[in-house]
């Protein structure tokens, strides 16, 4: 009876092992696509998220970014008409890839938008739509061929902003 009970034991253990080196598939991460029209958290677990075709925040809807989140935004438009907060830690920034914020055509005058800690990637020559309230905080954009253009009404708030060149009408 102990030898039976000593071979269940080692085959546990043996068991056991396999187990703990078994690889944690990654996540796959997450599409978007049209309206946010309650208030929204996108995570760190959800990451990537990617835009499959333009996306619009309602007005008066908060979408929230969590340090460590990554936007892919397919050169897509992120169409904000009420609030856009990515705030980023020193040591786990927001990633967003070829994300364009609004159109010309647009004047969303309540939006908000607020970056920090927020590492922007743009691969093309973007033009971003008109924004109303900016803070951009402590963040970096790379990869620029030519200039990033930013169309501003009203308030903005630049801290700690580096590389930046800004057409302002």
């Amino acid at each position: 009876m102990i030898k039976y009970l000593k071979s269940i034991f080692i085959f546990m253990l043996i068991l056991m092992c396999f187990q703990a080196n078994t690889p944690v598939k990654a996540s796959t991460g997450t599409n978007v696509i049209g309206a946010i029209n309650q208030n929204t958290t996108w995570t760190k677990a959800g990451s990537p998220y990617s835009l499959t075709g333009d996306l619009y925040i309602a007005k008066g809807i908060k979408l929230t970014v969590e340090p460590g989140v990554t936007i892919n935004g397919n050169n897509l438009r992120m169409k904000v008409y009420g609030d856009f907060e990515a705030v980023g830690t020193p040591n786990l920034k927001i990633i967003l890839n070829d994300v364009i914020f609004n159109d010309l055509d647009i004047d969303p005058l309540n939006a908000f938008i607020h970056l920090e800690n927020t590492d922007i990637i743009q691969s093309s020559n973007i033009r971003w739509g008109f924004i109303t309230n900016l803070i951009l905080k402590d963040s970096r954009i790379f990869n620029l061929s030519n200039p990033l253009t930013l169309f501003f009404r009203l308030r903005m708030y630049l801290l700690n902003a580096m590389y930046l060149s800004i057409l302002v009408e």
